[in-house]
């Protein structure tokens, strides 16, 4: 009896929105492991950039202290390590569109237009 008062145009219909349904979720899926990866990777790179300056804040002022007792000058010490300090600054400003912008511009493209493994370990994502 049912299959006499089925219409297949609206099994039809019925499918397809079912078939949409499931592809919008897979795209909200998708955009949702996405956006996750690149929070994770941002949290990771500030955590990676404050152990970062903590080290070379420490490394400046042993530096500094050490070519006090060299110099035997309280102020020469700084003013060279300030010195060294703004070389790596410029240097990195004038580097900064090959270090920064093209390698994540790659990561980018890489995470979004580039199918992943589906494995458990996502030690490499980081």
């Amino acid at each position: 009896m049912e299959d006499i008062n089925s219409n297949p145009l609206s099994d039809l219909f019925a499918e397809l929105k079912n078939y949409l349904n499931l592809r919008i979720d897979q795209a909200k899926l998708s955009a949702a492991e996405n956006l996750a990866r690149i929070l994770s990777k941002l949290m990771y790179f500030f955590a990676m950039m404050f152990m970062c300056c903590l080290a070379l804040g420490f490394l400046s002022i042993c530096l500094s202290r050490w070519l006090n007792n060299i110099t035997d000058s309280t102020v020469i010490g700084p003013v060279i390590t300030f010195g060294i300090l703004l070389l790596m600054i410029l240097l990195l400003y004038l580097r900064r569109n090959h270090l920064m912008l093209n390698q994540n511009l790659r990561i980018f493209i890489r995470m979004f237009f580039e199918p992943h493994q589906n494995s458990d370990d996502h030690s490499s994502d980081i």
